[in-house]
């Protein structure tokens, strides 16, 4: 399935199956204010990239095909990661929102549920999401001791489920990621078979907007510690 529903016949396409993969370009990994990642379908190949313009109080996201061409943006406000993210085609036209509906983001347990409405164009509710953060600490000594007191470096759970007339409650995708492969930020994405294109492309940007937030904090320089430990508590300020 093609996201050029999603668009117009005017806007570039990609395809995304039943399974796809975002990797974190090695661009990403080491050089600061850099937060791409690549798109992979089901068989590990390139089909796009994501990303990632950082601006004073918003971020944007901007997903192209592999000649570089845009296919659809996510905004999002910067110091309110994930509570309002709007859409646009490549046209730059309204196609859907993703807005959170939850209350506490972080909790004392190192653990933070959050849940999201998927809103189309017209605010209509087409599906919720549900997040879970539960905090691993990476293997190292030294990176477990600094960061232990902001919990970074956790894996994360994205569920996206929707209401149907004939089956109730099902699940239209899940996003998981881990930290088995060292620094680089990977997810691995499955969509239903009944996922619409439009819900594909929306969610496929919320693990992106995930290790943009941890890549913000990541510790390239220890002497930035404070600073990110107070951009850290600013962003998940309630």
């Amino acid at each position: 399935m093609s996201l050029i529903s999603v668009a117009t016949a005017a806007c570039p396409s990609i395809t995304l199956g039943h399974q796809a993969f975002l990797k974190e370009t090695t661009t990403s990994v080491i050089a600061p204010l850099v937060y791409d990642l690549h798109i992979l379908d089901q068989d590990q190949r390139k089909i796009g990239k994501i990303h990632s313009k950082i601006f004073k109080l918003s971020s944007t996201m901007v997903l192209s095909d592999t000649d570089g061409q845009v296919v659809a943006t996510a905004k999002a406000r910067y110091l309110s990661w994930g509570s309002h993210i709007s859409f646009y085609n490549c046209e730059d036209k309204l196609i859907g929102k993703v807005i959170e509906n939850s209350v506490k983001r972080r909790v004392l347990s190192g653990e933070s549920s959050q849940t999201y409405n998927v809103e189309g164009s017209e605010e209509e509710l087409l599906a919720q999401v549900s997040k879970l953060d539960t905090k691993v600490l990476r293997g190292i000594p030294l990176i477990k001791d600094a960061f232990h007191a902001i919990g970074l470096f956790k894996t994360s759970n994205f569920q996206m489920k929707s209401v149907t007339k004939d089956k109730g409650e099902v699940m239209d995708a899940q996003a998981t990621r881990e930290f088995a492969d060292g620094w680089r930020d990977d997810w691995k994405i499955n969509y239903s078979n009944h996922t619409t294109d439009l819900k594909k492309l929306m969610f496929l940007f919320l693990p992106a907007y995930r290790t943009r937030m941890d890549s913000v904090l990541s510790p390239e320089n220890s002497q930035e510690l404070g600073k990110k430990t107070k951009l850290y508590e600013e962003i998940y300020q309630d």
